[in-house]
């Protein structure tokens, strides 16, 4: 069966990125109890019964073939910036 919802973390710390997008996807595969790469940057694909979790540098036209796949669709990223922002949901 596939999952219904797909997460995307996403951002690259070469590009000044804090990485979050990265330690979601890790954390959210651990809490469900899968091995993930230690590496802050590696490339992260899983599929569970429960939410498909990707993680990539950044996401590409090629993904959308994917993303037509789920019903949800969760993007996360973050910024680094002087101006500060609340958490926003699209």
């Amino acid at each position: 069966m596939k999952a219904n919802t797909l997460i995307i973390g996403y951002g690259n710390a070469d590009r000044q990125d804090d990485g979050a997008g990265w330690h979601i996807v890790r954390n959210l595969a651990k809490r469900l109890g899968l091995s993930v790469p230690d590496d802050p940057g590696a490339a992260i694909e899983i599929d569970h019964e429960l939410v498909d979790l990707i993680f990539d540098l950044q996401i590409y036209p090629e993904l959308a073939e994917t993303i037509s796949q789920y019903k949800r669709v969760c993007f996360v990223d973050a910024h680094t910036s002087d101006i500060p922002e609340e958490i926003s949901w699209i």
